[in-house]
């Protein structure tokens, strides 16, 4: 099928591309305003094994313990992407926040931020609608992981594991590509849904509107075709018009009298 039949289609069934492309630019834009202000600030905690206490060290093999060391780090950080989603932890921040002008449930603080394992670090991301308020979500997380970051691993002594703040921020920026790009992808989906069931409306016609759609039905050329009867009635052609003076009903009678 060549471009141009696509686009008779979409043509033939513009309606339908126009309601769903009017209904996604109205859901785009009541998304993007009811949408409240969005703040995103992010801090990187570094998490390791710590040395074991003198009493148990393994004197001789230092060099292979602290290569082992390194690489139990590293599956830490793959279980902490969970932990700090997991019901324990929320409800130690939730209890931190108490004592703040934000208390928080553990689904709210859920959903307020995001945690991405980058090399050897985790990366918190935290969003919120207000500067002052994305601040103490980032000062509860990260005291939190500071203080407990042994507490929810199952890997014996939680003394043995410990949490470093590397990267803090002092403010948050106001996020607003979220916000558009969400009303974006609603606006696109309205326009793909409206051409895709033009296509489909098409497809379920089995009505033959064109000299191309009966050539392709029959494999045969077309030879000729009867024009249509027009719109507001009257003839097609000047050679159907019936000359001034001349009868209706009796043409080929007045011709011949002359």
């Amino acid at each position: 099928m060549e471009l141009r039949r696509y686009w008779q289609i979409i043509l033939r069934y513009w309606w339908v591309v126009l309601i769903f492309t009017l209904a996604g630019v109205f859901l785009a834009y009541t998304t993007y305003k009811s949408t409240t202000a969005n703040y995103q600030a992010a801090f990187v905690v570094n998490i390791q094994r710590d040395l074991p206490p003198a009493t148990q060290a393994n004197t001789g093999y230092q060099d292979f313990f602290d290569y082992y060391r390194s690489i139990s780090a590293e599956y830490v950080l793959d279980d902490y992407t969970q932990i700090v989603k997991g019901s324990l932890f929320l409800t130690d921040v939730v209890d931190s926040l108490k004592s703040t002008p934000y208390p928080l449930s553990a689904d709210d603080l859920k959903g307020a931020f995001d945690v991405e394992r980058k090399h050897r670090e985790l990366t918190f991301t935290v969003r919120a609608d207000t500067i002052e308020k994305n601040l103490v979500l980032v000062k509860a997380l990260s005291q939190n992981m500071d203080k407990n970051a042994g507490k929810y691993l199952a890997r014996g002594d939680e003394r043995l594991y410990s949490a470093k703040i590397i990267d803090m921020p002092n403010t948050a920026t106001y996020n607003s590509g979220r916000n558009l790009l969400l009303a974006s992808i609603r606006a696109i989906i309205g326009i793909i849904l409206g051409v895709g069931l033009a296509f489909l409306l098409n497809y379920l016609d089995t009505t033959l509107r064109s000299k191309a759609d009966f050539e392709e039905v029959l494999d045969l050329p077309i030879i000729g075709t009867i024009p249509g009867k027009p719109m507001f009635g009257g003839s097609r052609g000047s050679n159907n018009s019936t000359p001034p003076g001349v009868s209706q009903g009796e043409p080929e009678r007045q011709e011949a009298r002359r």
